[in-house]
């Protein structure tokens, strides 16, 4: 899919209306992290390029290739990257988001790997989510979700937790590491469409109950 084109995303929620037509909707929909490798144009992009930033890149693309002095060709990447950021923002977070709300449902959204401002994607959702890689802990990662959360005042942060398979051995390590950035919601990483989770794992700092971990039933709706 399209990230960057408002008709692809109208085109691709329609099968979304189409499969829950006459069904209630989720109470959430899931975004998993962005992994759309070379995705790096959308149709129109040049008339989206000069309506944003105020002149055409079709006369400055030898530089943009790097074939100019390099702050030229520097200052070129820079407005095309930010032009992919908004359009990404604009033409699928944001009105994902605002479709979801007319549906019935929250917006739950890992925006790490996005080509845009990491803050603002996760800003745009109901839930920000972020992710553990590995027996590794990414902590500025884990804190740009929690930091979006917590300037726009939002109430939920979620974490894809054990996310590999030789993590669920480490699961008291992977969970304190997202702990410490103040991730209330940890989720158990499976496919969305494979199961509904029983249960979530809450940190004792967060639950109030003792010992380090304990299983709370999730409701769900």
């Amino acid at each position: 899919m399209d990230h960057f084109s408002a008709p692809a995303l109208k085109k691709y929620l329609k099968r979304f209306e189409n499969a829950f037509e006459g069904h209630k909707s989720s109470r959430s929909l899931f975004n998993d992290s962005y992994e759309v490798y070379n995705a790096s144009w959308t149709p129109g992009f040049f008339d989206e390029f000069l309506k944003r930033r105020g002149y055409d890149l079709r006369m400055y693309l030898r530089a943009f290739s790097g074939d100019a002095d390099p702050d030229v060709t520097a200052r070129l990447k820079s407005d095309y990257r930010l032009s992919l950021s908004e359009l990404l923002l604009e033409n699928f977070t944001l009105p994902w988001t605002l479709w979801s709300h007319e549906h019935g449902s929250l917006t739950r959204n890992q925006a790490h790997g996005s080509p845009g401002n990491l803050l603002d994607l996760y800003a745009a959702v109901d839930i920000p989510e972020c992710e553990i890689y590995g027996h590794e802990t990414f902590d500025m990662m884990l804190k740009l979700a929690t930091s979006a959360a917590h300037v726009t005042n939002k109430s939920l942060i979620s974490n894809e937790t054990f996310t590999w398979l030789g993590e669920h051995s480490f699961q008291e390590s992977t969970m304190y590491s997202t702990t410490a950035p103040a991730i209330p919601r940890k989720m158990l990483h499976a496919p969305a469409g494979f199961f509904t989770p029983l249960y979530i794992l809450v940190p004792a700092t967060v639950s109030g109950l003792e010992g380090p971990v304990r299983l709370i039933p999730v409701k769900n709706d």
